[in-house]
């Protein structure tokens, strides 16, 4: 199993978040997010999401296909140092890779994804509560973002960590 994440103490004054929301959205320019300081309103939901939590100003990818991206971020390995399941396409990652989920879920979080596509891409391993039904294959954020309610309502008491994969600037553009 993953081995136990080294915590260090936490900052006095610092109120411990009950919850960590990861929302990674396929194909958003930055430069189009009103949190960023895109003019238009394009984005009112995402911007006072972002005026509650916290926003990272910098944040890169080392490749610009969410295929190989997103098993970096949740590996926290360069794309070179992920097994890759590569006996069909697209590659999986593999099962020998520890996740953020498989790591915060051996210290006790409950963790939950909901992820718009037929197949999980070795992504699911850690996650306890996972919601990607094929019927929702590429839909929009509304049906992506509705059964998170249950993951949010179904509170043990334990702290908890949810990853919302949106896929709706990626879809074909309908005005």
């Amino acid at each position: 199993g993953p081995e136990p994440m080294q915590v260090s103490r936490w900052p006095e004054g610092v109120e411990r978040p009950r919850g960590v929301l990861l929302v990674t959205i396929d194909s958003l320019r930055a430069d189009h997010v009103g949190a960023y300081g895109y003019e238009r309103a394009t984005t009112p939901q995402l911007d006072a999401l972002a005026a509650r939590g916290t926003l990272f100003e910098r944040a890169y990818t080392h490749t610009p296909a969410t295929r190989w991206s997103l098993p970096m971020l949740h590996a926290s390995r360069w794309p070179g140092e992920i097994a890759w399941d590569r006996a069909h396409w697209p590659h999986a990652v593999r099962r020998s890779n520890v996740t953020l989920a498989e790591r915060l879920s051996a210290r006790g979080v409950r963790t939950g994804a909901s992820w718009p596509f037929r197949t999980s891409w070795g992504l699911r391993q850690g996650f306890e509560w996972w919601d990607a039904p094929e019927e929702r294959r590429r839909q929009r954020g509304q049906a992506v973002v509705k059964p998170v309610r249950a993951f949010l309502d179904s509170d043990d008491g334990r702290p908890w960590f949810l990853w919302v994969h949106l896929f709706d600037p990626h879809l074909p553009y309908r005005p």
